[in-house]
């Protein structure tokens, strides 16, 4: 049988981690926004552009696989 309850509290629990990541790709991409506008301002630091330009990009993103940001396996049992 079926809990209506269980697989309501699931669905809050997907389309809350749908919402987190949503949110954590938004901030990324307005930081690397701000951070090349405020390059295009400064050609002192053209040496420093280059360093971030060639860094991993996604080292503010957290991984799919982390605990905290992945998304939990549904249960075995409820189909």
């Amino acid at each position: 049988m079926l809990d209506p309850i269980a697989d309501n509290v699931e669905l809050a629990w997907y389309q809350f981690f749908r919402e987190q990541r949503a949110a954590a790709v938004v901030a990324s991409i307005c930081s690397d926004l701000a951070e090349s506008q405020s390059d295009e301002d400064d050609e002192d630091d053209s040496e420093d552009h280059k360093d971030r330009d060639n860094s991993d990009n996604d080292a503010s993103m957290p991984d799919d696989n982390d605990n905290n940001t992945s998304m939990p396996d549904k249960h075995p049992n409820r189909r």
